[in-house]
């Protein structure tokens, strides 16, 4: 089962990095253009966002444990590379927080405009913890991304050459 959702993970990884920061950008756009369709469009983005970056976390997990475990029983080359793997999924976590924290936020700003009649200059504190949530979310985002960038192409974590024991920084100028 480890492999299975392990595999998971780079095919799952792209749908909350994408809806995320588009739900992040389109939260900055609506303090420009004040148009409600923008608003709603980000909390939707948001909300699939939270729930598939919690599915990429989950596969992350797997992925992580499964290169731990292949690490240990081939080079010892790999070990440095465990700092990475751990800094990526620090990152990882924080984002799950953070645009978590934000989706509630954004969820009852939602209820207490639409559902109570209330304006949005009596909410005002809200919307600017709201677009400081979004700014440091879209920050961990991009780092995520950034390291698990490179975890996989600089480094070789979860390649064929990975799971063969082989390290990538050997296979350098061989071609």
């Amino acid at each position: 089962m480890t492999e299975f959702l392990s595999s998971l993970h780079p095919k799952m990884v792209h749908f909350p990095v994408a809806l995320l920061f588009t739900a992040g950008l389109l939260e900055l756009l609506f303090l420009i253009i004040r148009k409600r369709f923008i608003s709603d469009a980000a909390l939707l983005l948001l909300c699939i966002g939270v729930f598939t970056s919690v599915a990429a976390l989950v596969t992350g997990e797997q992925a992580a444990l499964q290169a731990r475990e292949l690490m240990q029983s081939t080079s010892p080359g790999y070990q440095h590379y465990l700092l990475e793997i751990e800094r990526h999924e620090d990152s990882a976590t924080i984002v799950v927080w953070v645009f978590t924290l934000l989706l509630i936020l954004r969820g009852w700003l939602f209820i207490k405009i639409r559902v109570r009649k209330q304006t949005i200059s009596s909410l005002s504190y809200l919307k600017v913890i709201i677009v400081l949530l979004t700014i440091a979310g879209m920050y961990f985002l991009y780092q995520a991304g950034d390291l698990g960038g490179r975890l996989v192409y600089k480094y070789g974590i979860g390649t064929e050459l990975f799971k063969k024991g082989v390290n990538p920084q050997d296979t350098l100028g061989t071609e």
